[in-house]
């Protein structure tokens, strides 16, 4: 067995969301001694910290978060370190790497970002990328922004 790596981010109340989601809010309804238990409301987007984009999201017959096999999201992955790309991946930036599992993880310049405040000058991928990865069979994409 390969070597474990927990890749997810803090969720808290200053945890930075997309510029028009509202941020996390965790509200304390009981606390111990006053009450039998410690118990608080949780109140945030589905896209706050680490989170999966269902094909839901984007099409109306895909699979909801709720319905993605855990397989998809646990197990061997590869990272392509893609660092030098300025703003945008394109597929010719992913040609550069011999892509070898179903599941694959960008590391980016985004990794060096401070995440103190929304950045609108991320690196993001465009459609000839998304196109790319699956024509080498990636089922699962990790990204390291929102």
């Amino acid at each position: 067995m390969g070597k474990i790596i927990d890749i997810s981010m803090d969720l808290n109340e200053r945890t930075v969301v997309w510029k028009e989601d509202m941020p996390p809010k965790f509200e304390a309804v009981a606390r111990i001694p006053e009450a039998p238990v410690n118990f608080t409301w949780l109140n945030f987007g589905s896209h706050a910290g680490t989170h999966v984009d269902a094909p839901f999201y984007l099409f109306n017959d895909g699979w909801t978060s709720d319905q993605i096999p855990l397989s998809r999201l646990i197990g061997r992955c590869q990272v392509l370190d893609l660092t030098d790309v300025k703003d945008i991946i394109k597929a010719e930036d992913l040609r550069r790497h011999n892509i070898r599992q179903p599941r694959v993880l960008l590391k980016t310049k985004n990794s060096y970002d401070p995440m103190v405040a929304y950045n609108p000058n991320h690196v993001a991928i465009d459609e000839s990328a998304a196109r790319h990865l699956v024509q080498q069979g990636v089922t699962t994409l990790g990204y390291d922004y929102q």
